[in-house]
């Protein structure tokens, strides 16, 4: 559960990355579309969903190590500690 929510954590702060780096580096782009002849606008698709499943996997790592060390955790000696 703690690693499923990890990742639902993950995804959502994900695609809220990509959209804004999307739309702000689509809207950046206008600016140069007409000075700069040469300049084309294209999105490097592999990286993009390469950064995705990085981040997927990073979630979930990182929640594994508190989730075990919290489960190997007695629920009295939790309580006496608070």
């Amino acid at each position: 559960m703690i690693r499923l929510e990890a990742i639902c954590v993950a995804a959502f702060g994900t695609l809220l990355g990509l959209a804004g780096g999307l739309f702000g580096s689509w809207k950046v782009s206008g600016l140069f579309n007409g000075a700069i002849p040469q300049y084309s606008y294209s999105l490097p698709w592999p990286t993009l969903a390469l950064v995705v499943l990085l981040s997927l996997a990073v979630g979930a790592v990182a929640a594994a190590l508190p989730a075990r060390r919290a489960a190997a955790l007695s629920p009295l000696r939790a309580v006496a500690a608070a």
